[in-house]
């Protein structure tokens, strides 16, 4: 492993790691109960949609950089994880987060970045 490829893997665990952070803020949000804080349907939409968008610009960018290889080989495997992980954020934004199942998606959303990220810790 080339020392490229050392800060190419340092810093694609560091945005995997933001992405979980994301992703359980916006779970912790979403009630398990009749007990809610008020407000918390606009705070987990908002995030949702953030996250959302932040998924689909990394997924888009290694659509297109693959052609152009210009991603090392850890930025096309972190990026593969998000483009993974996006598609399975399939709920509207506009949608009611506790009706659209949202907390399951991001669950699933969120097992591709620790997979990731286990993938990563191994490979040090």
């Amino acid at each position: 492993m080339t020392q490229q490829d050392i800060l190419d893997r340092k810093r694609c665990v560091a945005m995997a790691r933001e992405y979980v952070a994301e992703i359980e803020a916006i779970k912790e949000l979403i009630p398990t109960d009749r007990n809610s804080k008020p407000g918390w349907k606009d705070d987990a939409k908002s995030l949702y949609k953030q996250l959302k968008a932040k998924l689909k610009e990394d997924a888009h960018r290694v659509r297109v950089e693959r052609e152009s290889a210009k991603l090392s080989p850890e930025e096309e495997q972190f990026y593969t994880v998000c483009n993974e992980a996006e598609t399975r954020l399939s709920a509207a934004t506009n949608t009611d987060p506790v009706k659209s199942n949202w907390r399951d998606e991001l669950y699933s959303c969120q097992i591709d970045f620790d997979h990731y990220l286990s993938w990563a810790d191994e490979g040090k």
